[in-house]
């Protein structure tokens, strides 16, 4: 038996794995640090890629099915654009693309996770609409910094970055996934063209869990209920931390591989796995999602130099793991990551993975850099498994199976974060009467002026959800009524009668399903007519009323005509006008009434 596994063997010829594996270390090699340097001067494949802008493109359009719809101008579809494609440029900020929900972890050299660098980009197009900063480009405009940030969703959608692993294609390979769909784009738009609609962060969808097993079902459910601290607060890194469950799920496989004790091979798994025990809990026997997938066609494999396991695909391409002359093809997570957990693996017996006699039990990857390298030969191939893991009948490989089952949510959860950026505000006059000059502490998402006019059918604005704005009402409204109060979505609140009120801040903010505030404004008494007679021989009379109200007064010769034509029009300037009928006398009777315009 070997005395180093041969993970460890593959450090010797390729340093990356090293923090890839295990982290950043207390003592960085002079591999690694060499490492570092070289990613600082080289850019990441998928950064030319189309991919982002595709699914951006998607999602922008997806928008128009939201609760309260969006339709986002070409402007800000471009700004969005170049948004998802400046995300990755410079390299440096691809350093924080990477977020493993199991470990919540990131990869070497970053500053932070991708859940927090979406927070930061987040607060920044915050401040960019704040300020009015609207159409600027790179680090400068709102929309702009919310296409970067939509890119950190997208990663998600990329098992590589759920699983914290370098793909630079320089230090380390290429990712096949991502170098797949960058090349068939076409079918990617044609798989997004018959989608669901969006979906809020609080949601996991029933495609969230299609093609999976049960028990990966169950316990995608319960990372979603226990695992995803920011989901139902209108969070963007709620967005993330379900995407990536999501992901982690789809990209790695429930099963359990053992090494023989005797000869020279045999078959390394069994339709069940074996009861056990992990660091949060034990683990009944379940449907061995690895041996079904591949229809048993799991070996280990011992020499005299050598002892390895190997899957062999339906359609006989080979892919190893352990083998001391191979990159590992695929492997167990908890030999990746956080080992003993019921979501990543655990060895209960052997000394070491491919010792005598050894088990693994738990999820099984396999790593995309890896799959697809070649197109001859039977290794470093794409891998099709005979069924998925719900033990359906598959027809296309592992990344066509990602990109078909992610690609889709990840448009859908990014409409949905275009929602949360997109609150909508309408604000309307309690009755058919307008009032002019309500106004905005600073203009919208969209542009629209802060000083506008609103009647009973409404105007409506977009804010971010929780960027708080100020929302002012005219004193009165256009028939002389004086404002009373607000109202929330039909129902007083707390500072309601105050002109100007504070809206969605942090405590209260706009819904997802939006919002509306109604003014509401006192009717004025009618006007009234007063000391009625001849004066200076003319009939006559005062009028009082609201100030400034405008009076039309009219009059009739006959009641049962109906026949009323306006005979002058008042301003009652201070409350009161004084009016007068030069021609009274020439009508044998006359009829007059008070009316506002």
């Amino acid at each position: 038996m070997k005395t180093t596994n041969a993970q460890n063997h593959k450090l010797t010829t390729r340093p990356w794995r090293l923090a890839a594996l295990f982290g950043v270390p207390a003592t960085i090699s002079l591999g690694i640090m060499v490492c570092i340097a070289a990613r600082a001067q080289i850019t990441p494949k998928h950064a030319s890629v189309p991919t982002h802008q595709t699914l951006m493109s998607y999602a922008t359009s997806k928008a128009a099915e939201l609760p309260t719809p969006l339709a986002f101008p070409g402007t800000m579809i471009t700004r969005m654009w170049e948004g998802a494609r400046d995300e990755d440029s410079p390299v440096t900020r691809s350093l924080d693309h990477a977020y493993n929900p199991m470990t919540g972890g990131t990869w070497l050299g970053a500053s932070m996770t991708a859940r927090d660098a979406a927070l930061q980009r987040w607060n920044s197009m915050t401040a960019a609409f704040l300020s009015g900063n609207l159409d600027g480009g790179d680090d400068v405009g709102a929309w702009h910094f919310l296409g970067r940030t939509s890119h950190l969703l997208q990663d998600m959608t990329s098992p590589l970055h759920t699983f914290a692993l370098w793909h630079t294609g320089v230090t380390e390979p290429v990712c096949q996934f991502e170098s797949y769909w960058e090349t068939n784009d076409p079918s990617l738009r044609l798989i997004l063209s018959s989608t669901g609609g969006p979906l809020h962060s609080s949601t996991l969808d029933a495609k969230a869990t299609e093609k999976l097993d049960a028990f990966t079902s169950q316990r995608l459910t319960y990372r979603f209920d226990n695992s995803c601290p920011n989901k139902s607060s209108d969070d963007v890194r709620g967005w993330l931390e379900v995407l990536s469950w999501i992901t982690y799920m789809h990209a790695s496989f429930w099963g359990e591989v053992s090494f023989g004790t005797s000869g020279s091979s045999g078959t390394a798994t069994t339709p069940a796995t074996t009861a056990t025990a992990f660091t949060d809990g034990t683990v009944g026997s379940q449907p061995n999602v690895l041996h079904k997938m591949f229809n048993g066609n799991v070996r280990w494999i011992s020499t005299w130099s050598d002892s390895y396991y190997e899957i062999t695909d339906r359609n006989n391409y080979v892919f190893r793991w352990m083998k001391w002359t191979d990159i590992d093809d695929w492997s167990s997570c908890g030999r990746t990551w956080s080992n003993g957990y019921q979501d990543t693996s655990i060895r209960p017996v052997g000394s070491d993975d491919d010792s005598s006699g050894a088990r693994i039990t738990g999820r099984f990857w396999f790593d995309t850099r890896e799959l697809g390298k070649s197109t001859s030969g039977t290794a470093n191939r794409y891998c099709y498994p005979n069924c998925y893991p719900d033990g359906t009948a598959m027809t296309d490989h592992l990344i066509q199976y990602y990109g078909a089952y992610l690609d889709p949510l990840t448009v859908r959860y990014n409409a949905g974060l275009l929602g949360l950026a997109n609150r909508q505000v309408t604000v309307k006059t309690a009755d058919a009467t307008p009032a002019n000059g309500f106004s905005w502490g600073r203009m919208d998402n969209f542009g629209s002026p802060a000083a506008f006019n609103a009647g009973s059918s409404g105007s409506n604005f977009y804010f971010a959800a929780k960027s708080s704005v100020t929302l002012t009402a005219p004193a009165s409204n256009t028939g002389g009524g004086t404002f009373a109060r607000w109202l929330r979505d039909g129902s007083p609140f707390s500072g309601n009668t105050s002109q100007t009120i504070t809206i969605n801040d942090g405590s209260l903010w706009i819904p997802a399903s939006g919002v509306t505030y109604t003014a509401e404004y006192l009717v004025p008494p009618p006007p009234q007519a007063a000391f009625v007679g001849v004066w200076t021989n003319q009939f006559g009379f005062n009028i009082t009323g609201t100030a400034d109200l405008v009076v039309v007064v009219e009059a009739c010769s006959n009641l049962a005509d109906h026949a009323w034509f306006p005979v002058g029009t008042n301003t009652l300037t201070g409350g009161s006008s004084y009016f007068s009928d030069p021609q009274w006398a020439n009508n044998p009777a006359l009829f007059y009434r008070l009316r506002s315009p």
